[in-house]
């Protein structure tokens, strides 16, 4: 539709009709009607702004420095904001993580609520047997257990949970597997005398992960999401560090672990699609150290450093790197254990 009134709808300043879009905010001088189709087209233009920007920053991201000295430079509108691509490079690549992992069975529901209906079936076997006594042979008796209760454990006798968690420490809270899968809490609570908030968290958590830890692992790896921002945030104050004699912005170095990260979550989710249609050999996910080789060629190119002093600085990077990503995924299991 034609805006009559040659005025923007978004911040008033004066139009005229040679003008595609306002001069002072940017929006288009046109307006159209709210209908469904316009409104999500906006929102997704809006939210991926997929334009030629979006598929220039894919080809360019592969060329050491290109987009960091062309955004250095002023040059800001030629690409997508770093920031952004790499946020939609996060949600890509742990979109298909997480479908991937649908593919991959752990120890699921059914296997612990087989191992609890073995136990009942067992256990009932045992009772009626011996009120009943209607088999007689013990020797027919030892070949059900054989035959019937082949992956039999005794829940009964067998501990919950090993270990401390948090300060809880499970052997000595003694819980037996049957009753944590049984009982109401409030008679488990009461049975363990368990009084401690925190203990009755962990105990209810960790049933729900043993119960359905597929789900939980896809849990705790959807809120790494905003764990590597928090990476990319850190690392670069720790390059900042390395190169604390280089007279460069801090934004440099923000842009260096930026674009590192964006060359790991497109190779990696590249190949997580593909697998959705053939099966990808494990040596293809060895292209995952490709981007690190861009890093010490980008860094070498950036600093006018020797190699040797590179690589140097790229294995403490590496280090450093590997303890904070460490330290997060631990406090976010813990946090996705509380709160899943």
């Amino acid at each position: 539709m034609k805006n009559s009134k040659n005025i923007c709808l978004n911040c008033n300043a004066q139009l005229d009709n040679q003008h595609a879009y306002c001069p002072a905010c940017g929006q288009e001088a046109k307006f159209k009607d709210l209908s469904l189709k316009y409104i999500l087209a906006n929102a997704l233009e809006s939210f991926f702004n997929f334009d030629t920007r979006f598929f220039r920053t894919i080809r360019d991201v592969w060329i050491p420095n290109r987009i960091i000295k062309q955004f250095i430079e002023g040059k800001r509108t030629k690409y997508m904001h770093p920031m952004r691509f790499l946020f939609i490079c996060l949600v890509l690549f742990f979109t298909l993580l997480s479908f991937s992992l649908r593919n991959f069975d752990m120890e699921s529901n059914t296997d612990i609520e087989s191992m609890v209906l073995t136990n009942d079936l067992y256990h009932a076997f045992e009772s009626y047997n011996d009120s009943v006594g209607i088999i007689q042979d013990q020797a027919d008796i030892d070949s059900i257990r054989k035959h019937v209760f082949v992956n039999y454990k005794d829940l009964e006798k067998d501990t919950f949970f090993n270990g401390t968690i948090l300060g809880t420490n499970f052997d000595s809270l003694g819980l037996i597997t049957s009753d944590v899968y049984h009982m109401e809490p409030d008679s488990l609570w009461a049975k363990y005398n368990i009084t401690s908030r925190t203990e009755k968290l962990l105990i209810k958590q960790i049933k729900r992960v043993t119960l359905d830890p597929n789900q939980s692992v896809r849990f705790g790896i959807a809120n790494m999401l905003w764990g590597f921002i928090i990476i990319t945030i850190l690392m670069a104050l720790q390059m900042k560090l390395l190169y604390i004699r280089h007279d460069v912005y801090y934004v440099e170095h923000l842009m260096q672990v930026n674009i590192f990260h964006c060359q790991v979550f497109l190779i990696f989710s590249i190949l997580f699609g593909i697998n959705f249609i053939v099966d990808v050999p494990g040596q293809l996910f060895q292209l995952g150290l490709v981007p690190l080789l861009l890093l010490i060629y980008s860094l070498k190119d950036y600093f006018k450093q020797n190699i040797f002093k590179t690589i140097l600085k790229v294995i403490i990077f590496g280090i450093v790197y590997f303890i904070l990503l460490t330290i997060i995924a631990v406090w976010i299991a813990l946090l996705s254990l509380a709160v899943y």
